[in-house]
Parts: C-alpha cells; sequence; structure tokens
C-alpha cells in the first residue's frame, strides 16, 4: 500500500470526509482531493500535518520505498516550517505597512496638490478673485482701498 492509500484508509476509517480534512488542513476541497488523488504532489509539510490529524505512526512508513526521519528531525523540521510561516506573516505584514505608508504620502501630496481657499484680504470671505473678493474689488476699481507700502490691501481713510 503507498502512502496516498495509507491515507486515504485512515482517513475513512477515522470518519472523516474530504471536506473536513480540506478544512482542518486549510486548503479547498478539491486540493485535498487531489493530494488523495496524486493529482498534485504531497508536500512534506502536508504530510506531517495529516499523519498528525489522522493519527497514523511514523513506524507504518518503515518500508524499504519510504524515506523515515527521527522524532528529532520531524521536530526540527516542524519547528523549521513554523519559522518559515512565521516569516512569511512578518513580510505579508510589512508588505500591509508599505501600502499603508504609502497610501498616506499619497494622500498627503494630493492634499498639497489640492487648490486651496482663497480668501479676500479685507474682509476674511471666500474669494474667486483673491486677494480681494467681488464686492471689495470693485471698491479698489472705484479708489476706496489701497494697497500698503508692503503690497496688502486696506481701505482709504
Amino acid at each position: 500500500m503507498d502512502i496516498l492509500e495509507l491515507i486515504k484508509a485512515k482517513r475513512i476509517e477515522k470518519g472523516y470526509t474530504i471536506s473536513q480534512m480540506a478544512k482542518k488542513l486549510q486548503i479547498g476541497n478539491t486540493t485535498y482531493q487531489n493530494l488523495e488523488n496524486n493529482d498534485i504532489i504531497l508536500k512534506v509539510h502536508d504530510f506531517f500535518k495529516i499523519i498528525e490529524i489522522l493519527e497514523i505512526p511514523l513506524e507504518l512508513f518503515e518500508k524499504e520505498k519510504y524515506i523515515v526521519i527521527s522524532e528529532s528531525d520531524f521536530n526540527k523540521l516542524k519547528e523549521s516550517a513554523n519559522q518559515i510561516k512565521d516569516i512569511a506573516e512578518r513580510i505579508q505584514s510589512n508588505a500591509n505597512i508599505i501600502n499603508h505608508e504609502k497610501i498616506n504620502v499619497d494622500l498627503e501630496q494630493k492634499q498639497k496638490d489640492r487648490p486651496r481657499k482663497q480668501y479676500c484680504q479685507i474682509c476674511g470671505k471666500p474669494s474667486k478673485f483673491y486677494p480681494l473678493c467681488s464686492e471689495h474689488a470693485l471698491m479698489y476699481k472705484e479708489g476706496k482701498i489701497t494697497k500698503d507700502q508692503y503690497g496688502n490691501f486696506k481701505l482709504k481713510e
């Protein structure tokens, strides 16, 4: 009996459906079915998760055509897999942080590029005719408003 036949037999013996196994492994039903049918390659990490779930002792794989590792090597492999998973999660987290920082920089740039509201130097109302509102622009044309030595507008006294 090859590995996949043994896994399938143990799954059925334990009463697990393909869907339940897929959920325990956090993969899709089709993916798990493809693993059992040898349509896709069974990864070492998935193999160890499956034998843990199905409580298959490693001794069952001590035949000539299987490579069996010691428990300490198995634990080292498991630890390495966990470390790789942690590193991948940190990389993803850093990528998210970088994306948020880029979004913030883009927003700040958009705010800088956005035209500022202009206000009349005399009354402080929003003005389409900056530096004066339409009312004070008319008064400037009539000579009722002048500029001081610094270029600021002021009402004539």
